[in-house]
């Protein structure tokens, strides 16, 4: 099947994609798994329009909307291989299908990639939280425990207080510097040493 784009992944970002090619009158066939990032959520925000709903809702009343432009076509399949250039580029998918499309929209998000440690899949999402920018004004205020991942985490740290001031940074086995632990305790944030056996939830 030829296109005039394939956009690979139909989450919020592949789907506002669509519409706006389908709006064109672009041939459009949307790849999608159905494994969004956001599906461990049970609430989505700072979609304008959609602010506090669930990101299933927001997606089935996108693909709803987009189910008036006949040119876009949504195939629930993975695509295992991208091959071509510009203007003829080609799509092995999981079923064995190969698709050709002019152009390719990439918008497949990230995978998140998770600690080992016991609990901590099991809050993702929920008492878990990856983005403050998505969950964090819901807990605001609240007291807060960031899991260092290396010399980055620091960023997360400054910016975690423009929403609480009550946070604890657990180092997970990584060797914290010196001058990291003096800023840690100019900013009044407690660091405890050592790795976490186990993330237990309360309430």
């Amino acid at each position: 099947m030829n296109n005039d784009v394939i956009i690979i992944g139909g989450s919020f970002a592949g789907l506002a994609a669509a519409l706006q090619l389908g709006r064109a009158r672009r041939t459009v066939t949307v790849l999608d798994t159905g494994l969004q990032r956001n599906r461990f959520a049970s609430r989505s925000h700072g979609v304008l329009g959609h602010d506090d709903k669930p990101p299933s809702d927001i997606l089935a009343a996108a693909r709803q909307q987009l189910a008036r432009y006949p040119a876009i076509k949504m195939v629930n399949a993975r695509a295992d291989s991208i091959s071509g250039t510009i203007d003829n580029f080609s799509v092995l998918t999981g079923d064995s299908e190969t698709l050709r499309a002019r152009r390719l929209i990439l918008s497949y998000g990230v995978v998140d990639q998770m600690p080992d440690i016991p609990g901590f899949a099991e809050g993702w999402g929920t008492s878990v939280i990856p983005c403050p920018y998505c969950d964090g004004f819901e807990v605001a205020d609240q007291h807060w425990g960031l899991v260092w991942s290396g010399a980055q985490s620091m960023n997360q740290v400054r910016l975690f207080h423009d929403w609480t001031d009550r946070l604890t940074v657990f180092s997970n086995g990584h060797d914290i510097s010196p001058d990291i632990r003096t800023e840690l305790a100019a900013r009044q944030v407690p660091l405890v040493d050592g790795r976490i056996a186990e993330i237990a939830r309360h309430g």
